[in-house]
């Protein structure tokens, strides 16, 4: 696993331990984004059928980090509303070619 990589999850996890309001915040907040965004080979965006395609800080994060893992958050959501009930446990180095359960997807 990339140094680099462990490192932004250590500081992303040490500034949720400081101020878990102020990083549930951030990090819930998604910003509308149009088509060229939305193909950009980096950043990760949210698209779904019959809704505006998004995009949140931790996909322009991962987008400059690069390489096969990515940075994934362990959250809840505490209401209805995906961005304003997000309550975020941990971030962690994910693996996308691997499901939860560690099999191959």
């Amino acid at each position: 696993m990339s140094k680099v990589l462990q490192h932004a999850v250590d500081v992303l996890n040490r500034a949720l331990a400081a101020d878990p309001d102020a990083i549930n915040a951030l990090f819930a907040h998604r910003a509308p984004c149009n088509d060229e965004l939305a193909h950009d080979p980096d950043v990760m965006v949210r698209a779904f059928d019959n809704e505006p395609q998004t995009v949140g800080l931790l996909g322009v994060i991962n987008g400059c980090i690069g390489g096969d893992k990515v940075i994934a958050m362990e959250a809840n959501h505490v209401s209805e509303h995906q961005t304003t009930g997000l309550k975020i446990e941990s971030f962690q180095v994910f693996d996308p070619t691997q499901g939860r359960d560690g099999e191959k997807v």
